[in-house]
């Protein structure tokens, strides 16, 4: 996308409504550095366009945000201006036409009775703002903020690991995995969009922060194009008068797919409601980083957090095993019953909050082992009523056992999805 700019720096008149305008600006400066290499960046690019179009834009060398509105504009021309200044004097002025006027190095904000007069700054030294002269294809705008929030979630906050602080892409004609792992877990969500060319294919490393804020902020389907600029290569989104660009993270990707296991021991399902009240009632009562131990059985599991003489919890839901269960009936050398495990409660409660699928389904080979967590809709009363076969739990609920799990509620059964578009892998951490 090419803007042609006016040939006056400096020189500008426009008239825009103040809404419109502080919410342009708020969300432009987003990207303005806190801590910039050279003064100029904390600047606000602003061109006023004959088409009576206004252009907000912000640049660092690495990332790029632009936001176009309409406005009435009496002299086209550009200026330059304090970032962070322009963002508090738009949001405090008054619920009135805003009125902007720039000449040589003085640039006024007129607003109802509140006027404001801001220092320019040389336009000529701020960078060029990356332009996108193709785009590459749409992507519908639920799949995209769904499944950035899904992945983001197992990406590394550590900076000395460049490439874990980032989500990577890979696209495949009309279809995109996005992928991210912290070492401790692994996000994966697949989706589709609609690509200009039906052969189109790139494998991109986009900075996780970026791709959130813009999951966040951006609205309506992405138009999305990938850049190369100079030795440079960048990724760029747009939707409604929105434009961000970034470059992309050069580090050397770990290859991750092949640590999902091909076949597991041991699958069994829980309702993720309750899981989730569970998890967050037992770590109450865990230390930070001290794992909650999960328990499984034929028909229930069993949450302990706390050691020795602290405090204490334990939870226990229903749960249906659907296969492998029975290798863990017996005591282990540990004389424990069932399949035992335990995980970080903060990584648990993390990866069902972005699940959003009733029904959870844990796939293991043995306890030490990463387990995969899938999700599941849960088959309507008439349809389960159909499938062959009870569980333990649907024969104890149904007899009036009282040493099954008291919850009134019958065997999960689930609608099965053979591809699952979500897969997140999770270690365990096994303590006494």
């Amino acid at each position: 996308m090419t803007t042609e700019t006016p040939d006056t720096e400096n020189s500008a008149a426009f008239t825009t409504q103040k809404d419109i305008f502080a919410e342009a600006v708020t969300w432009t400066v987003k990207h303005v550095p806190t801590r910039p290499a050279v003064p100029i960046l904390t600047g606000i690019l602003v061109t006023a366009q004959e088409d009576n179009t206004v252009t907000l834009s912000v640049f660092d060398y690495e990332t790029s945000s632009r936001c176009s509105i309409e406005a009435s504009v009496d002299t086209p021309g550009q200026f330059l201006v304090s970032g962070r200044l322009l963002g508090e004097i738009s949001r405090a002025l008054p619920n009135q036409p805003v009125h902007i006027h720039v000449s040589g190095t003085s640039a006024t904000i007129k607003c109802g009775r509140s006027t404001f007069s801001l220092v320019t700054m040389p336009v000529g030294d701020y960078p060029s703002m990356p332009d996108v002269e193709h785009w590459d294809g749409v992507i519908p705008y639920t799949q995209f903020q769904e499944a950035v929030s899904q992945v983001a979630i197992a990406c590394n906050r550590d900076e000395r690991y460049p490439a874990l602080t980032g989500i990577k892409i890979d696209i495949d004609g009309s279809h995109i995995s996005m992928v991210a792992t912290d070492r401790y877990r692994l996000a994966v969500r697949e989706l589709t969009w609609t690509p200009e060319a039906e052969d189109y294919s790139a494998s991109l490393l986009v900075p996780a922060k970026i791709l959130q804020d813009i999951a966040k902020n951006l609205t309506g389907d992405i138009t999305f194009a990938f850049v190369r600029r100079g030795d440079k290569e960048l990724v760029a989104f747009s939707s409604q008068g929105r434009v961000v660009t970034t470059l992309l993270l050069s580090a050397p990707y770990p290859k991750v797919m092949g640590l999902f296991p091909a076949e597991f021991v041991v699958t069994t399902l829980v309702r993720t409601a309750d899981l989730r009240e569970a998890v967050r009632r037992a770590a109450l009562v865990s230390e930070p980083k001290e794992p909650v131990k999960f328990t499984f059985t034929d028909d229930a599991l069993t949450l302990q957090a706390g050691r020795g003489g602290d405090a204490q919890a334990v939870e226990v839901i229903a749960s249906t095993a659907e296969k492998g269960m029975e290798n863990f009936s017996e005591p282990n050398a540990s004389g424990k019953v069932g399949y035992n495990t335990g995980f970080n409660p903060s990584y648990i409660n993390e990866v069902l909050g972005v699940l959003r699928a009733p029904v959870v389904r844990f796939s293991m080979t043995q306890p030490s082992n990463a387990v995969v967590i899938t999700g599941l809709k849960e088959a309507p009363a008439e349809a389960a009523s159909e499938q062959t076969g009870e569980s333990p739990a649907a024969n104890a609920v149904n007899s009036g056992d009282d040493s099954a799990v008291n919850t009134g509620k019958s065997a999960i059964r689930v609608v099965e999805d053979d591809n699952p578009v979500y897969r997140h892998l999770l270690m365990p951490i096994m303590r006494n």
